[in-house]
């Protein structure tokens, strides 16, 4: 009985280890330049490893947004990230409209290509900045 419950043990130990190694599957290295805190010129989010979170929203839609009481700070704000190029990542970003009569909130598929100094990014036009 010592026997069995030594090798559980150990196999129980090396199965931990095993599925935390696959589990970590997410490559730092894919989003390097990318993560740390961005400007937009009506909010700050920061990412890290294809998420983004608000860190301050002051200006905007994003404004109304919190002051409605329908976005919040330390929400998520970008979500899926993946690489899909050198200096280039597809994910979502949360939109919100608070001019219907309904204030409504959504996710829009989009890309992100950062500038080759990593102290800008372009999401189509709509450019934050390195905070």
């Amino acid at each position: 009985m010592k026997n069995f419950t030594k090798w559980f043990g150990i196999i129980a130990v090396v199965a931990v280890i095993l599925f935390s190694i696959v589990s970590c599957d997410i490559n730092n290295d894919d989003y390097e330049g990318f993560n740390g805190d961005w400007d937009s010129g009506q909010y700050v989010v920061t990412f890290n490893n294809g998420k983004g979170v608000f860190k301050e929203l002051y200006g905007g839609i994003w404004l109304d947004g919190k002051n409605a009481g329908q976005i919040k700070i330390g929400e998520q704000c970008y979500r899926n990230f993946t690489s899909s190029g050198e200096k280039k990542w597809t994910g979502e970003i949360r939109m919100y409209n608070s001019y219907s009569p309904h204030e409504t909130l959504w996710w829009e598929k989009i890309t992100i290509t950062l500038s080759a100094d990593n102290q800008t990014f372009d999401m189509g036009g709509w450019y934050l900045t390195r905070k």
